[in-house]
C-alpha cells in the first residue's frame, strides 16, 4: 500500500457514495457492502460519478463531498487508480440525488449485474 501524502491531493476534490452520520464524520464499518466483514477503513473516490452511482443503488444514501481526515492510501483494488482508503473522512456538504438519476444509475447497474437485493 503507498501512503499518498495531503500535500499532493490537496487540490483534489473526494466523494462517497453511501449513508449520512449524524456525526459528520464517516467512520470504517464493521460490514461492508460487499456483505464482507469491515476492515477498518473509509472509501472515498475522486470521481464523483461512481460515488453518486453508489449512493443511487443503496437506499438512504447521499452523494457527499469529503475530505479525507488523517494520512490517504490508493485502495488496493482500485483499477482506475481513482479510489483511497482513510481511516476517516468529514462531510463537507451532502446532495440528494433526483429520484431519475437514482433510477437511471440503478438500471445501468443491473445492466452489468448488480443485484438491487446486495447491500
Amino acid at each position: 500500500v503507498i501512503a499518498m501524502g495531503r500535500k499532493r491531493l490537496f487540490d483534489q476534490k473526494f466523494w462517497h457514495g453511501g449513508r449520512y452520520p449524524q456525526s459528520g464524520v464517516l467512520t470504517p464499518q464493521p460490514l461492508m457492502r460487499s456483505g464482507r466483514e469491515g476492515d477498518g477503513f473509509v472509501y472515498v473516490t475522486t470521481e464523483r460519478d461512481l460515488a453518486a452511482t453508489y449512493a443511487a443503488t443503496l437506499p438512504g444514501s447521499w452523494l457527499m463531498e469529503v475530505e479525507p481526515v488523517g494520512d490517504i492510501e490508493i485502495d488496493p483494488e482500485s483499477i482506475l487508480g481513482t479510489s483511497f482508503r482513510c481511516r476517516e473522512a468529514r462531510v463537507l456538504r451532502r446532495y440528494d440525488l433526483p429520484r431519475a438519476e437514482r433510477e437511471a444509475r440503478r438500471k445501468v447497474m443491473a445492466g452489468i449485474g448488480w443485484d438491487e437485493g446486495q447491500r
